[in-house]
């Protein structure tokens, strides 16, 4: 796996009355990431969130859609029918997915990245290519940890 250096772009510390108070943001996941630290000596806490923001990379790396590498971008670049194993990251997230959309009839469904993508709300990838009524029935966990299309289809998980 790939260890990306996170990106350093933005830190700053914000009192907001609150004496001791540490905040850094960086841009993670497609958005600005805010982690703050309070109570402790300026070291301790700028150690504190440096260990987070290696666990929000951790994230990046394995669930980003804006992450041409990602495991996510893996399996959304699965051609319909061709088995691929995901991280045991994705997979449990992708176990929840799919348990809340049989709960929800649909409603929550992570099968909407091609209809994202159509309205520009998510950047088109270069896998772009999604079936029109896809939806989470056309993703297939199977039980011996592979994952697999139906037809055509994009995940994406920033609702989760």
């Amino acid at each position: 796996m790939r260890k990306e250096t996170p990106p350093r772009s933005s830190s700053h510390v914000h009192r907001a009355g609150r004496e001791g108070w540490l905040e850094l943001v960086r841009p993670w996941l497609g958005t600005l990431v805010r982690i703050g630290v309070a109570g402790v000596e300026r070291d301790l806490a700028e150690a504190a969130i440096e260990r987070a923001f290696e666990a929000i990379a951790a994230v990046q790396r394995t669930l980003g859609f804006h992450d041409a590498h990602s495991d996510l971008s893996r399996l959304n670049g699965l051609s319909p029918g061709q088995p691929g194993i995901v991280s045991p990251m994705l997979r449990e997230v992708l176990d929840v997915a799919q348990e809340l959309a049989a709960l929800t009839d649909g409603v929550f469904d992570v099968t909407v990245g091609g209809e994202l993508v159509r309205a520009g709300v998510l950047p088109r990838v270069a896998t772009a290519r999604s079936a029109a009524a896809v939806d989470w029935r056309d993703l297939l966990l199977q039980a011996d940890g592979a994952v697999a299309w139906r037809r055509a289809g994009l995940v994406d998980l920033g609702g989760i």
